[in-house]
């Protein structure tokens, strides 16, 4: 049987803490690229949670009235500078931590055989950075992934996951794939490619608002009895 593909979002689900050096970043690039002055946007007004990194920067951009013309020509750039900024901010800044069982529990998926992915909205260096810094980043080192700086749109990393997975030219099998989450843009995305996806409430919404996940838990500590009720694991 083919083994199963677990693509877990990182802040808020494997990760919790260290966040201001991330903004600080995307700000600092934007400023920079773009010539702009944030000191006094308040960017919790996007409703950034799920989003990805490139999609915050356009929305921030939008805001802004920056013409499309000049933010398409440009992104890349910041794409390049605000990880870069991370790279000099991280070390002094406010560090992010392994969420409560995270390590044990991906260990042990390892060690039962599942391949481990991402689907993140973080920029993909900044994101392998994090999980480095929080001690995971061995685990996924070499994972299959979609990240924030591969598209904006969240609901197209988890094909791109799945591809990157693949053996022969093959996506992995979506009903072999599950995405870990803990917005509702995680449970979106999901859907958007026809997998499963479990739902955590370690991150900032409760259980009420992630009834669209497969299944919804208290934290990573219960991921092996969601994968057996998706019919992923022996019980």
């Amino acid at each position: 049987m083919t083994a199963p593909l677990l693509l877990f979002d990182i802040d808020g689900t494997l990760l919790v803490g260290g966040n201001t050096v991330h903004h600080a970043a995307i700000v600092g690039g934007l400023e920079s690229v773009y010539e702009l002055e944030l000191a006094g946007f308040r960017f919790l007004t996007l409703e950034p949670w799920g989003k990805t990194d490139l999609q915050i920067a356009h929305d921030c951009l939008d805001h802004h009235r920056v013409d499309t013309e000049i933010q398409a020509a440009r992104i890349e750039e910041w794409a390049t500078r605000a990880q870069a900024l991370h790279a000099e901010l991280a070390d002094a800044g406010e560090r992010p931590r392994a969420a409560p069982d995270a390590r044990r529990v991906v260990e042990q998926c390892r060690a039962d055989g599942a391949i481990l992915g991402l689907v993140t909205g973080n920029l993909r260096q900044i994101a392998m950075r994090k999980l480095a810094l929080a001690g995971l980043g061995d685990a996924f080192a070499d994972s299959p992934g979609g990240f924030g700086s591969d598209h904006r749109d969240r609901a197209e990393l988890v094909a791109l996951a799945r591809r990157r997975a693949g053996t022969a030219g093959r996506p992995w099998p979506a009903d072999r794939t599950v995405v870990i989450g803990d917005t509702p843009r995680d449970i979106a995305c999901a859907r958007a490619d026809g997998v499963a996806c479990v739902a955590v409430t370690t991150g900032p919404f409760d259980a009420d608002a992630l009834t669209g996940a497969d299944v919804v838990v208290a934290g990573l500590s219960e991921l092996d009895s969601a994968l057996t009720r998706l019919g992923l694991r022996s019980p």
